[in-house]
């Protein structure tokens, strides 16, 4: 008897959590608040950037100028005093958005926020963004180091100057244009797209759902492609259908897909 009354009194506290949500999902949806900060970082030591974002999209774009800006523009469905807190410690600057409301797995609804960083040029060591929903498109930037993860969104890096470089999604597309340096990628679901000048380095690239296409300007000529496909077709220059060796084969070019093609080509 005591067991069912338990139960009963939780069933209801749920429900009534569950109500008072929608309650403020609706408000907030219908009165969305505008949001618009910016911070100006005045530290030419900068080597370091971490960027822990929600849902929001995230652009990363070389400046000319020679101090850091930080701007996070658009619409929340939750009213703060401040979204947006940029601190630089050592020489590593941490930028985190701050868009929770008190029920968590509401905070995508009614959110329309784009975190913009300008970078000033240089080389910078690394570069650490981690994403739950939403995108990251970064460009002309000199970093030795990147590694790029969103839980649901597209990936973007163009002009990009490296020494490694890994990016994944658990949902969503992997688009790298003129990207140097060894590559990894992985999507569970999406395509991976990669178009470069070079293919004579390290290159892996994986995916569960989705197809694999390279665009270079020319065959590699020191490397092996290790590529492998559960359901699709794979094309190398329109002259091999299976694993391929240019040159010594120094360099491994790994592409694996469990339901898409692997198509290369110049």
């Amino acid at each position: 008897m005591m067991n069912r009354k338990k139960l009963f009194t939780i069933a209801l506290m749920l429900i009534l959590v569950g109500l008072i949500g929608s309650i403020i999902t609706f408000n907030s949806i219908n009165n969305p608040v505008t949001v618009d900060e910016k911070k100006i970082i005045n530290n030419n030591d900068i080597a370091n950037v971490e960027i822990d974002a929600d849902n929001e999209q995230v652009e990363i774009i070389s400046t000319k100028d020679s101090t850091t800006k930080v701007e996070l523009i658009g619409k929340s469905s939750s009213d703060k005093e401040n979204y947006l807190s940029a601190d630089v410690k050592g020489n590593t600057l941490a930028i985190e958005v701050n868009d929770h409301n008190m029920f968590h797995f509401f905070d995508f609804i009614g959110t329309s926020l784009t975190l913009k960083v300008y970078l000033p040029e240089k080389m910078y060591e690394t570069l650490q963004v981690d994403i739950d929903n939403g995108s990251a498109h970064a460009e002309q930037l000199n970093i030795k180091e990147i590694h790029a993860e969103t839980n649901n969104g597209h990936i973007e890096l163009e002009d990009i100057m490296a020494h490694y470089v890994n990016v994944a999604s658990d949902n969503g597309k992997l688009s790298l244009r003129n990207v140097e340096g060894e590559i990894e990628g992985e999507t569970d679901n999406g395509e991976i797209s990669l178009v470069t000048k070079n293919l004579d380095r390290p290159i892996e690239l994986e995916c569960d759902n989705g197809r694999i296409t390279i665009q270079t300007d020319r065959e590699p000529t020191n490397a092996t492609f290790n590529v492998h496909v559960d359901n699709g077709d794979i094309n190398i220059f329109d002259k091999y259908s299976g694993n391929a060796v240019f040159g010594n084969g120094e360099y491994v070019i790994k592409l694996e897909t469990n339901n898409g093609e692997i198509s290369v080509t110049k």
